[in-house]
């Protein structure tokens, strides 16, 4: 009963030390915003590299108006579905990769794109014109030292995918809201193109995709940890993985992603998720009552329910979810490993 009741105590502290720092973060993004002077010469190019993505174009891009549509370059890299004729029928701009995967996409639209800020995002994010506006605000604000601004989406789709997600990004912006190092999201982020000097390669790392995670790391090893500022909730959608399997096969590609960032404080921070929900596990397994692993399980779910926030409706989603992490934590390691071709395959995102 003893280290049920420690480790409780020290999930319940790690979920308010996360908690707290999203509140920083929202403090500091509020004074930044009330203090500053917006300017309108602030220019973005959103560079959305896609593939096979007609539905998502037809739903959440055609809505808006041609004068915001006019902002995208949208980067083809093999699309064999309609993707191409609903683009051409609008005013986004439009150019071609060679089919090698999301990171040689992403060059060809800095090559091509001609303003000073490039936001990334991908084909399922729904941007309106309202987010537009709040992004180009919050990129007059920051200082000539800022080479790149990560948001943290929330996510639609798949329950277990969505509140996965949702608690990851959580924790990203708890990190960052105390200074600490954070894995951002490639969703919604924008960076400073001039700063990226040639071959642009190396900004992304050896994999096909990491966008976000690669160029995180980068950037605060050449600039360091001031020159990267974190959005806490920049109200964006994104539809996400539709079914367990797809959900699954991300997972996998992100799970080999992660494990390239070196950072030592983000690497302390996996060792401690990683140390806690092992324990848990062998607690669980090891022989004797049944009362205190049930009083775990029921903790950790609970804690776990509150924290990663959403509706009182997914509640059954977050509860499953819970549990699965007792089992997909511990295994990290090895899915990391299983995934390392996933990462380097050039075909895949």
């Amino acid at each position: 009963m003893t280290i049920v009741l420690l480790l409780l105590v020290l999930w319940t502290g790690w979920l308010w030390i996360l908690h707290l720092g999203n509140k920083r973060l929202r403090q500091h993004w509020g004074n930044l915003l009330s203090n500053s002077k917006p300017t309108s010469s602030i220019e973005a190019t959103w560079i959305i590299p896609f593939r096979n993505e007609s539905h998502n174009i037809q739903h959440l891009f055609l809505p808006l108006e041609p004068k915001r549509q006019a902002n995208f370059l949208w980067i083809n890299d093999g699309s064999t579905d309609s993707s191409l004729e609903l683009l051409q029928q609008t005013s986004a701009r439009l150019s071609h990769s060679d089919g090698k995967g999301k990171k040689a996409a992403l060059m060809v639209g800095w090559e091509k794109s001609d303003t000073e800020w490039c936001i990334h995002s991908d084909a399922d994010v729904k941007w309106s014109a309202e987010d537009m506006s709040y992004w180009l605000r919050i990129l007059s604000a920051v200082d000539s030292s800022t080479v790149a601004v990560f948001g943290l989406p929330s996510i639609q789709g798949h329950a277990m995918d969505m509140e996965d997600y949702r608690a990851a990004m959580y924790t990203a912006a708890g990190m960052a809201g105390w200074g600490l190092p954070f894995l951002g999201s490639g969703a919604a982020l924008a960076v400073r193109k001039n700063k990226l000097e040639p071959p642009h390669r190396r900004w992304l790392g050896p994999g096909s995709s990491g966008d976000d995670v690669f160029l995180l790391h980068a950037i605060e090893a050449e600039y360091g940890r001031e020159s990267i500022k974190t959005l806490p909730y920049p109200n964006l959608s994104v539809i996400g993985a539709a079914n367990l399997k797809s959900a699954l096969a991300q997972r996998l590609r992100w799970a080999g992603k992660s494990i390239q960032y070196r950072q030592p404080s983000a690497i302390a921070v996996s060792v401690w998720i990683f140390g806690w929900h092992s324990t848990g596990l062998l607690l669980l397994a090891w022989p004797g009552s049944l009362w205190p692993k049930f009083l775990l399980i029921l903790g950790k779910v609970a804690l776990d329910a509150l924290g990663s926030g959403g509706s009182k409706k997914a509640i059954k989603s977050r509860i499953l979810l819970s549990l699965f992490y007792w089992l997909y934590i511990p295994l990290l390691p090895f899915i990391s490993w299983l995934a390392l071709p996933w990462r380097e395959a050039k075909k895949v995102w």
